[in-house]
């Protein structure tokens, strides 16, 4: 396997690093459909039961239950913002 070098050359010597992949890839999780509320829910839902049985670490659920709460919310200002405009189109 040939590994990759980076070179540092200084005045006073010069230097070479070997630089190695990281060895432990990051943990991927499935991604889950977030279009409608429901489907957040149900996101949610998932983490829930993956942090119950231990399957999920709890500070990591709890980051992930916060990102898809600021996403449904986001979602609702959007739809919102859809209706208000089709209402003010048709001059209510």
């Amino acid at each position: 396997m040939n590994t990759p070098f980076l070179q540092h050359q200084t005045a006073e010597s010069p230097a070479v690093v070997s630089v190695q992949p990281d060895p432990t890839p990051a943990k991927r999780y499935a991604r889950g459909k977030l279009q409608t509320a429901a489907d957040i829910g149900n996101e949610m839902a998932k983490i829930y039961r993956l942090a119950k049985s231990g399957e999920m670490d709890a500070s990591i659920a709890t980051k992930l239950t916060y990102i898809l709460q600021s996403l449904a919310k986001i979602r609702v200002d959007g739809e919102l913002e859809a209706r208000l405009e089709a209402l003010e189109q048709r001059g209510y």
